[in-house]
Parts: C-alpha cells; structure tokens; sequence
C-alpha cells in the first residue's frame, strides 16, 4: 500500500467514528507515526469535520502535508530544476512561479525549429500518485478545449524522462489587474469594461463545462496593449467530474482564503456559482481597493480562517481608511479615489445603489443566491453601463421608472410627465407595447433628423477646414462658439442631435488649435454617446478616438492612452469592422504610446497598422507614405537615427510628388528635428524654414503647432549663433500668445519663461530677462500655485539673475522657496535636470560660485521623493 492509500483509508475510517472519539482514535492507530497522524487531522480540518483540538490552521497544515509526502516519496523536497535543462523541446529559462501542483517556468523553443517563449507548468515531485497524474492529465484536455483570446492557450504537453507530466502554455507578459488599473488610473467605467472582457472569458470556460476555481489578480494578467489574460486553469475541475470521487472528497483543497468562495473553504461542491463568487471579489477589488472578505472567528464558530462577516457595501468601503481584509494596508480613501480618477465623495457616490448590488449579488454565502452564471452577472454590469435596470436590484415598478427617468431625464423634466409614465407603467400590455412602437418611431425620427443636420454642419462649417481654401478663421472661431452656445441652449430633448452637434464642432475647433474650447465639447457629446448607445457602436469609437486624439494634440498622452485602448479594442468588437479605421487607431495608440516612452510597444502598434494600409491601399498611397514617417518618429525615439531618417527622406520625397503641403511640413520638420539631435544645425534650418512657411500659410499664425515650430527654428538659429534672429522669433511668440490666450494663461508663461527669458540668460541680459522672468513666474504663480514646479523653476531662474544684478534679498527669498521644491523633483523629471543645469552654468558664468555649488549640488544628489 502506497502512502496516500494508507492516508486515504485511514481518513474513511476516522469519519465513521463518532465526533468526540475521532481524537483519541486517530492517536491509537497513527502511534508514533507523526507524519501520518498529521496528514489525517489536516483532512479532517480540511472536510469541516474537525474539533477544537486541531491546533493549526488547514493552509499551513496542508502545505506541511504536501511537503512530508513529498519527501517520504521522492527524498527531496525540492522541485528546483537546472537552468538550462531540457524538457521536451524546451529549455527552461528560469522559474516564474510555484503552485500547489507544480512549478512554471519561462521556457524557449530547444529544437530550433522557430523561436518562441513558453511558460512550462511541471508536475511537483512527490506528487505524480495515480490520482493527482490523472488530474494533471485533466487539466491538459481542460485547456485544450478553451479557445478564447482572453484565456492563455495551451500549446503542448508531454512527460519527462522520470515520467513528470508537464504542459506548455502561452507566455503572457503583463502584470496583475489591479496593479493594471491602478497604474493607468483607469476610472470605474473602464475598469467595468476590463471586468466584462474577463467575464466573458469565465463564461466561455462554463459553456466548456469548465470551472477555474481560483480567479484572483495574480491570474489575471493584462497585456501591454490593454488585453486581460486567465491564466491557470490548474485547479479547474469539469463540470461532469463525480463529487464523490474518492480524490474529491479526501483530495487536498487548493485554494486562496482571500479568493476562496464559503464553499471552497467548507469542503462543499464546487459550481459555477463558485467562479461568480470569486468574480464578485475581484470586481469589489477593482472598484473599492480593498478586500472583500472579513477574516476572523465568530462565536461559536470552530474554524479559523473562515469568512464570519458580510462584506460592506462596496460605497462604505471606499471612505475606509484602513484595509479591511487578508493582505490589505492601510490606504487613504483620497489615494483609492485618485487611482480611479475621482475624488472620495463622487467614487462613494457612484458606486452607491446599483454597483453594490451588482457585487453583494455575486458574494452571496449561498450559491443559489447569486447570479446563475458569469454571463447573467455580465449582464447585469452591461446593463448598469446602458443606464438600464439591473436585475440585483429587483424588478419593482418605482426603480424601473427612476431608470427610465435616468436615462431620460431632459424628457421626463416636469411633473405631469412623470405623472404620465407612472399611469402608463401600470397599463396594459397592450398599452406598453404601443409605448414601445412610439419610442421606436421617434428613435428614426431623431435619426433622421441626426443625418440632416450633420450634413448642414458640415456645409455650414466647410470653410473651417485649414488644409482647403483659406478663410477667415476668426470669423468661423466666432460662428463655431455661437453654434456651440445654441446648441447647449436648444436640442435638450434630441440628446443624438445634440451629441453628434457638440462632436462636430468640438473636432473643428481641435484641427484649428483650439483645443480649450474643443475638449467640454467631446467630452459632452462622449458622455451623452455612452448614455445613448450600448457598446460596441461607431458613433461611440468615433467620440471617445477624437477626444483621445485631442488629449494626444494637448500633449497629454497619459489621458489619451486608456480612450485610444478603449476605442481599439470596441471597434475591433464590431463585426465587419472597416480594417483601415483599426489601421488609423493603431497609429493614433502607436504615437501616444511613442510619448509616454514606451516606443518597443509603439513600434509593434504602428507595423501592424501599416501591414493592413499595405495590404489594402498599397506602398504608394498616401496614407501609407505618412505612416511611414510616423513609423521613422517611432525609431527616433528608440534611438535608431539611421534607419529614422533614412524612412524620413524617402517619405519627404514621396510626399513632395505627391504636392500635400501639409504632410510635407510634417515630416520636414520631423527630419529637421533628427538632423538637429545629431548636431547637424545648418541642415536642419532650411527643413525647419520651410515647415514653419507651410505651417503658417494652412494653419495660421496663432495655430500651437505654429508657435511650436518658431521654437524648432529659433533652436537651431542659436546653435549657429544666429542670437539676433533668435530673439526676434522669441519676442514675436510671446507677441502671437498674448494675443491669441486669455491674459494669464499658462503658455504665455511658459514662453516668456522657457522661451525668451531663458534666452536673455544664457546671453547674460539679466536686465531684459527679469521683467520677463517676473511675469512668467507671477503667471505660473497665480495659475498653477506657489509650490508648483514650474512655479518653483521660473522662480530659480529669476532668483539667479536677480541675484547677478545684486538685488540679494529679494533673490535670497526667490532661491530658498523654489530650491526645495526643485530638490523634490529632480530624480523624476528629466526637464529639471536640464533646468538646473542651466542655473548652474549661468552661476557659474556669472561668478555666483555658491550658488552654481547649491544647483550641481542638486544634480549630484536627487532626492528619492517625487514632485507634488
């Protein structure tokens, strides 16, 4: 008799045994047998059958369990392996993590047929017994029946030579998705969405007859362009599995406390009911940052380490400071709600009434009380999305009617119209569907209408286009801000006119530069899209990929990333979705990915964008020729300048055939900008000319890509010592922003500071620099706020040059109040270090040796603390 057997048989006896005799019996048969008189009493806690006198919890007694096994069988406890050895036709790498059943490793491709990167799950030693083989054995054919792009797919298996089964999976680079979405700051909606692409995947495990049985954040990977993949289906059992198999019922439970279901950690069967449970924690999780589950003992209870009280409403926990389950610190509620984009109050408030019911529904103690299936939850989350009745809340008519007035609530505005849907709400059914049919008509009505006054938009407002016929754009500026104020003040009860109105505008004034007025627009008209339309629709990928495109022209990659990932992966949802609209998403996702430093990532977005232009248009269509030159942008920032400005010149070629000045001014300024970082500055001005001619004569004077490329210029000017022109292209700059930004904007600082200001001190003017550097840092001051860094950096640059004109005592207290704030900042901001160094250098020129001390001082030691 092998040693499970011998537990096995043992464990069946002691259950037959009354309750208060099982002690002293167990201690009778195992004598002096320790190991085995420990493994029985761990599967007696295990069943739920255990006393008091079980003195340690089931997870530590279990994990002592498997190792005793494990060394009695194998004479070693170790499961390590080599790197370097061969398993099948691979070769592990390393280890990348360790499980109940066996080990993963990081594994390659040995036989050299192709390159690929594998994860290699293999069977722990000491525990390939009959059962357990034929478990692993399971698990093969489990995963080989799942076929969903959010599930890791299995990709072959085998044994090794000493028989230890092992399986070979796809390798998923990405990290946990909560760290995911806390990183991105993704907002509750978005993070919803994230959850229904993983219940989705669940759902399609079910319809396999497949339960995971351990679903938690560490299994959850996204991947770094936003897709979440399941991983692990190690413990997953088929549906058709007995109950009272032998290995079930004595088996060794494998499981999480903190995502365990009440069944899991009782011993009970495992459903799908029991996936919906765990979904439910990882969806309170995700919205709450904390724990759903409340560990402790309740009177009475023998088990420690169960669940003994009801999570809290998922709208409490969210104003909690401290953690309130396993593995949860203490973190302010103000932290918890910044990482979703909110503040405390607004997150409480969002997550009160339908989200709570939502999550409590699936985190119900009882199976048959929760959701049916991952789908029906799913449902439920889709439907709080649309605006729609959940089913957690019930079906009552006053909560029906509160959604409907929700999602109508310009409509539903007075009180006879309300008194009107409560006596229709009663009605017949006949009465209902004769309601339904009106709605209907009045939705094509409203379409219709929809189609007629986009096309008088777009006539009305053709001229506004800059690469057509010149206009007078301060005129259509004000046509555009009265069509806007009309729109808000008419149209409330068309709400898809009003959508598709404040879209069109918002994306005219965008390609005019206007990018202030633009973005209330987009977000107006996307937030009215999301109420109106159920995901995926177009005219919901067409609002949230122009205000992401606009968040990327702001220079805001940061907000623009998570829309452009969103609107990815909805459009590729659509069936029969337009290849060359993913095409210009891919681009648009590519570039932001490009300024925000991740440009391995972008350049893997942009050749598959280029592939599909390639594949439809051909190599000399135009959209192709300038996804080139995205592509050299790309390159640029990998460091690859060879093969950038190789792509550069022919595009530049290409496009001037081709006669689109617009694409022409772009890429001459692209290839200008390369020639200037390899210091060739005399190549790079007439590049920079001409852009910034062209430039002018589509866009305008006050266009900010205009302004930009005065900048370009004006860099290169300097650098051939050019000083007189430069500082005439400065002064015009700040000369243009005045008159094109309110009195006190941000930008006007930012050039009479960065611009100018830091001209004049670098040709030692300290006198024509500080009452330019003065309005600069009052500008930063009152807008962005004293201890802000810009604030702080404009404050160091006048300091200096006060102090070079020997006003000391106004310089002393401009010097000690920026100085720290720019110590803070200096490890996480590159720009501060160039800053500093120009401080340093201008003290140093200007004989202020301590002072230049104080800046290097500065550079050679950075702080660890990031800037406020």
């Amino acid at each position: 008799m092998n040693r499970w057997d011998e537990i096995d048989g043992l464990f069946a006896r002691v259950l037959d045994q009354p309750a208060d005799e099982r002690a002293d019996y167990i201690d009778d048969v195992c004598g002096s047998d320790q190991r085995l008189r420990s493994a029985v009493r761990v599967l007696l806690r295990a069943s739920g059958d255990a006393q008091e006198f079980l003195e340690k919890p089931v997870l530590e007694a279990a994990g002592e369990l498997w190792d005793d096994v494990s060394a009695e069988r194998s004479g070693d406890d170790s499961d390590a392996v080599t790197e370097g050895e061969i398993v099948g036709r691979y070769r592990l790498v390393r280890k990348i993590a360790r499980g109940g059943m066996g080990t993963v490793y990081l594994a390659e491709r040995a036989d050299g047929e192709f390159e690929q990167r594998v994860a290699l799950k293999l069977l722990r030693r000491g525990l390939d017994t009959d059962d357990i083989l034929a478990r692993f054995v399971a698990e093969r054919q489990i995963l080989a029946s799942l076929d969903h792009p959010s599930i890791a797919r299995l990709l072959d298996g085998g044994a090794t030579e000493d028989g230890r089964p092992y399986l070979v999976m796809e390798y998923v680079e990405g990290e946990p998705i909560t760290e995911y979405c806390d990183r991105e700051r993704l907002r509750v909606d978005e993070r919803l969405q994230l959850f229904l692409t993983v219940a989705d995947a669940v759902r399609h495990a079910h319809r396999n007859l497949v339960v995971h049985r351990d679903l938690k954040p560490s299994n959850i990977l996204v991947t770094p362009d936003g897709t979440p993949k399941l991983l692990d289906f190690g413990i997953a059992k088929l549906l058709t599995d007995a109950d009272d198999q032998p290995h079930t019922r004595t088996g060794l439970r494998l499981l999480t406390p903190e995502y365990a279901s009440p069944e899991q950690m009782r011993g009970g069967p495992i459903t799908t009911a029991t996936d919906v449970y765990q979904l439910g924690l990882l969806l309170y999780r995700l919205l709450t940052g904390h724990q759903a589950k409340r560990f402790g003992r309740a009177h009475g209870e023998r088990t420690t380490g169960t669940l003994v009280r009801e999570p809290l409403r998922p709208s409490a926990a969210v104003t909690r400071a401290a953690g309130i389950g396993i593995g949860d610190i203490g973190v302010q509620p103000e932290v918890i709600a910044e990482a979703r984009h909110t503040d405390p109050l607004h997150l409480k408030r969002e997550l009160r009434g339908e989200l709570d019911d939502i999550v409590l529904t699936a985190l119900r103690r009882n199976p048959d009380d929760r959701y049916g299936s991952a789908g029906e939850m799913a449902e439920d989350v889709r439907r709080y999305r649309a605006g729609l009745p959940v089913t957690a809340r019930g079906h009552t008519p006053g909560y029906r009617l509160r959604k409907f007035v929700r999602r109508h609530r310009v409509a539903v505005g007075g009180a006879a119209v309300i008194g009107f849907l409560l006596i229709a709400y009663a009605a017949t059914v006949s009465v209902q569907a004769q309601r339904i049919a009106l709605q209907r008509d009045r939705a094509r009505i409203e379409a219709a209408k929809a189609r007629e006054v986009t096309e008088f938009l777009t006539g009305l407002f053709e001229s506004s286009n800059p690469t057509g016929e010149r206009r007078d754009t301060t005129t259509v500026r004000a046509v555009l801000e009265r069509g806007a104020s009309k729109i808000r003040e008419s149209m409330h009860e068309q709400p898809a006119v009003r959508a598709t109105m404040l879209n069109a505008i918002g994306l005219i004034q965008s390609n005019l530069g206007l990018y202030d007025q633009a973005l209330p627009l987009l977000e107006e008209a996307l937030a009215l899209r999301r109420e109106l339309y159920k995901p995926p629709d177009p005219r919901l990928v067409e609002s949230i990929s122009e205000l992401a495109e606009l968040h990327a022209a702001r220079r805001n990659p940061q907000f623009a990333r998570p829309l452009f990932r969103e609107a990815l992966r909805m459009h590729r949802a659509i069936p029969g979705a337009d290849p060359l609209q993913t095409s210009a998403l891919l681009s648009s996702f590519a570039l932001v990915m490009r300024d925000l430093e991740r440009p391995d990532t972008a350049e893997i977005l942009m050749r598959e964008a280029l592939t599909i232009e390639r594949d439809i248009l051909g190599a000399e269509h135009p959209h192709y020729v300038s996804g080139r030159g995205e592509l050299a942008y790309i390159l640029r920032a990998k460091g690859d300048l060879e093969a950038a400005e190789s792509i550069y010149r022919e595009v530049l070629a290409a496009e001037r055939i081709g006669a689109n000045p617009a694409s022409v001014a772009a890429t001459s300024n692209n290839l200008a900008y390369l020639l200037k970082v390899k210091g060739d500055f005399a190549a790079a001005e007439p590049l920079y000319r001409e852009a910034l001619e062209i430039h002018r004569s589509i866009y305008g004077e006050t266009h900010p890509t205009t302004l930009m490329m005065m900048s370009n210029l004006a860099s290169v000017l300097y650098e051939q010592g050019k000083f007189e022109e430069t500082e005439s292209i400065l002064r015009e700059k700040v000369s243009l922003a005045r008159s094109t930004y309110p009195s006190g904007h941000w930008k006007i600082g930012s050039m009479l500071v960065n611009g100018v200001g830091r001209f004049l001190m670098q040709q030692q003017n300290c006198e024509a620099a500080v009452p330019l550097l003065r309005q600069g840092a009052d500008i930063w001051a009152v807008g962005l706020g004293e201890s802000h860094l810009w604030t702080a950096k404009a404050q160091g640059a006048l300091g200096v040059c006060l102090l070079a004109l020997g006003h000391t005592e106004e310089a002393d207290e401009l010097l000690s109040h920026s100085q720290p704030i720019m110590k803070k900042a200096v490890e996480n901001d590159a720009n501060v270090n160039v800053h500093l160094r120009t401080l340093a250098e201008f003290s140093e020129t200007a004989g202020l040796t301590e002072t230049a001390a104080v800046y290097r001082a500065l550079l050679a030691e950075p702080s660890t603390t990031a800037a406020p």
